[in-house]
């Protein structure tokens, strides 16, 4: 994961992970940060894909446990 600033005149930061995200492990890594208090974003690419397009109901799930 990395801190970036969310914009140049901003003094918010995110935490953007990214890396084998998956709707079976985002409850996990979001729990993971603890009492980090900015936004997160999440970084899926094939942890959301069935066979090679980007799953609608994947990218649902992702969000819903990502929320919880």
């Amino acid at each position: 994961s990395t801190l970036s600033s969310s914009s140049a005149a901003s003094d918010v930061y995110k935490r953007q992970i990214g890396g084998s995200v998956s709707p079976g492990n985002a409850k996990e890594i979001v729990s993971s940060l603890g009492h980090f208090s900015g936004p997160v974003s999440l970084h899926a690419h094939s942890g959301v894909q069935e066979n090679g397009v980007t799953a609608r109901s994947k990218v649902r799930a992702l969000i819903e446990a990502a929320n919880h």
